[in-house]
């Protein structure tokens, strides 16, 4: 049953991209069990719902009767007897019930009960390479599949760093994409996200400050990887 509603959520975001019809994808969705998914290990959960995400996330911006304010919480992806909203999946499972306006430092103080047994045990920070928004400062869409989750996340934070990052040499000053702003604590604060680049840039950075870089919201549908 595993297998079967990650490949449901792979083949939505396949049939996203292809421009294909999502209605038997989305009735199959509707007849997944809770029980199911919350029974899920850290890797398929996060295989499922960073698809369902980025999946239901291009669906939406082409909704009409949703708009930009708000995408983030309209509940719209029934599954079983409940719905989710983005913000739900995003900051309720995969941040292990973050609250969204707290840079990762606070967990939220009400959560329902079928979203603290859906996330995950531990959240990864790299799920922020992989969630996209529509907007051009946004990391672009891979369709993930369980056998090789930890190879694609790792591609993605390295494309990622290597494409959104830069370094002042002179003055010492590393600047980096704003999401790692937004999530700080996800990343470790500023140890981590120079630990990041550390590794992927093969450059010490000891010493150096943290600039946060303009976040470009022009929307950029379709923006799959390949």
């Amino acid at each position: 049953m595993m297998n079967h509603a990650v490949e449901l959520s792979a083949s939505m975001l396949q049939n996203v991209k292809l421009k294909q019809s999502l209605d038997e994808p989305l009735k199959e969705l509707t007849k997944l069990h809770i029980s199911t998914l919350q029974s899920f290990n850290d890797s398929f959960k996060i295989v499922f719902w960073v698809n369902i995400y980025n999946a239901f996330y291009q669906i939406l911006a082409n909704d009409i009767s949703v708009n930009d304010k708000n995408i983030f919480t309209v509940r719209h992806i029934k599954i079983d007897s409940h719905r989710f909203s983005l913000d739900d999946i995003e900051h309720g499972i995969l941040r292990k019930y973050r609250w969204k306006y707290s840079l990762g430092f606070f967990r939220s103080l009400f959560v329902a009960p079928h979203i603290k047994k859906l996330a995950v045990q531990k959240a990864d920070f790299r799920i922020h390479f992989a969630l996209n928004c529509v907007a051009k400062s946004c990391p672009p869409i891979d369709i993930y599949k369980s056998d090789d989750l930890d190879q694609r996340l790792n591609h993605a934070m390295t494309r990622f760093v290597l494409n959104e990052s830069n370094i002042d040499p002179d003055k010492r000053i590393l600047f980096v994409n704003r999401i790692m702003f937004w999530f700080y604590a996800d990343f470790g604060g500023k140890k981590g996200i120079l630990s990041i680049h550390e590794k992927i840039l093969h450059q010490n950075l000891k010493g150096y400050s943290l600039r946060f870089n303009h976040y470009d919201w022009t929307p950029t549908l379709m923006n799959f990887s390949n």
